[in-house]
């Protein structure tokens, strides 16, 4: 009889067992992509390899003081492409490593004259650790990680006033978490990252940032998956030589409307478009530029 008893209670948790794996397994068949812009809860399984192309192109021109517009009498008016090719290994372990290569584009025009600044901009090396996920257990993944972020950008003091620098000539320290909730069709992502900018070239230090992304995707199509997000950056103001530039630092919260598709089963696009819906910069008399609108967009191939 307790033999029975016993042999039952191990087919019993077994089956437990095994019906779980399974739900983990169909949620995991259920999510789409994912956000296009923030990150997630996710590693990489042990060598799994991917590779993405990352673009963001943004426009600056109008000018801001606390919440509110300024006149713009200098007819400032910026823009940045940032073109990030990202490769991600899977490490094994619950860990994965992933490096971010940028090229940068900026051009700035006024009234005096145009300026233009491309090259690569600095390097970011991070890795992750997978706390919690379904096959341990858990009804969801969440991440944390830690990097460094390289000073391979140019950081020629001529472009230091109009913050046109590719770099800012110092070795930053990097932590981040990720979390994703997988939902039936659909899931929840949320991801934060704080950078902790040290002082570098030309006695220039960028401030300190935090960047926090919220983001929701539902699974109606494998060719088609749209997606809502919040894309958050909270800087501390620049200085040069200790001294506080007044025209950076800031808040800004942008909602971006996205989707993403399943090309094929290993080459994936994601795609959205990034509206400010909040500003809050440092108040300054000459003001600072604020995002009109940013335009991201990412292939990836999972190898």
């Amino acid at each position: 009889m307790k033999k029975l008893i016993i042999v039952s209670a191990i087919s019993i948790l077994t089956c437990n067992v095994y019906a779980t794996d399974l739900s983990n397994q169909q949620n995991m068949m259920d999510m789409p992509l994912g956000p296009v812009h923030g990150s997630n809860g996710m590693v990489l399984s042990k060598g799994k390899l991917v590779t993405n192309l990352k673009t963001m192109y943004m426009e600056k021109d109008h000018l801001y003081s606390g919440h509110d517009s300024v006149t713009n009498s200098k007819n400032k008016k910026m823009t940045a492409m940032v073109n990030n090719a990202i490769i991600r290994y899977g490490l094994g372990g619950n860990f994965d490593v992933r490096m971010i290569v940028p090229y940068v584009d900026k051009s700035m025009s006024m009234k005096s004259g145009k300026s233009d600044n491309s090259g690569l901009g600095d390097i970011r090396i991070l890795s992750r650790y997978q706390i919690t996920a379904p096959k341990l257990g858990n009804s969801f993944f969440s991440t944390v990680g830690i990097g460094v972020e390289l000073p391979t950008g140019s950081t020629d003091e001529s472009d230091l006033s109009a913050n046109m620098q590719n770099g800012d000539g110092s070795t930053d320290f990097i932590v981040e978490v990720g979390i994703t909730k997988p939902l039936s069709h659909s899931r929840i992502d949320f991801s934060a990252m704080y950078i902790f900018n040290q002082e570098g070239d030309n006695n220039y230090q960028e401030g300190n940032q935090f960047t926090y992304n919220l983001g929701y995707s539902y699974l109606l199509h494998s060719l088609f998956m749209p997606s809502i997000e919040l894309n958050g950056t909270v800087a501390d103001e620049n200085r040069t030589n200790g001294i506080k530039n007044n025209s950076t630092g800031g808040h800004e919260l942008l909602l971006t409307p996205g989707f993403s598709s399943n090309i094929t089963k290993k080459f994936k696009f994601f795609a959205g478009v990034g509206l400010p819906i909040y500003r809050n910069y440092s108040e300054d008399s000459s003001g600072t530029l604020g995002i009109g609108y940013r335009i991201t967009t990412k292939l990836s191939y999972h190898w």
